[in-house]
């Protein structure tokens, strides 16, 4: 439990982005659960679910081996703030938007989540 403190103290942000990895996949498995695997016509969730809890994991492990690298204080920054550009950027729209149109789709009417479909998906 101590090395999951001093990795939170050390490397807050990485953490919190892996945090935010994970609890994206939970929610596409909640989603899942309710809605099933393939939601016409967000797509698959399986492969949403998949894609955050891997980026999640892959950005916690990061941040665990980050302080045995012996960057400097500067160098370190840079090192996490340029891994969290590239993460955000392969999360990218899409596999926010298929869970946040799911959602959307089980209380708005069919007409806004075509519309809200090719806003976000093409």
């Amino acid at each position: 439990m101590n090395a999951v403190k001093n990795v939170w103290r050390e490397e807050p942000v990485l953490t919190a982005a892996g945090l935010l990895g994970f609890t994206l996949a939970a929610f596409c498995a909640v989603m899942m659960a309710v809605q099933g695997v393939i939601v016409p016509p967000e797509g698959n969730l399986l492969s949403a679910f998949s894609f955050n809890a891997a980026l999640g994991l892959f950005l916690i492990t990061t941040a665990f081996l980050v302080p045995l690298a012996g960057f400097s204080r500067r160098k370190r920054q840079i090192f996490c703030w340029s891994y969290l550009v590239c993460a955000f950027t392969a999360m990218e729209p899409k596999r926010f938007s298929i869970c946040a149109v799911s959602l959307l789709g089980t209380v708005r009417p069919a007409g806004l989540l075509i519309r809200l479909s090719a806003v976000y998906l093409d």
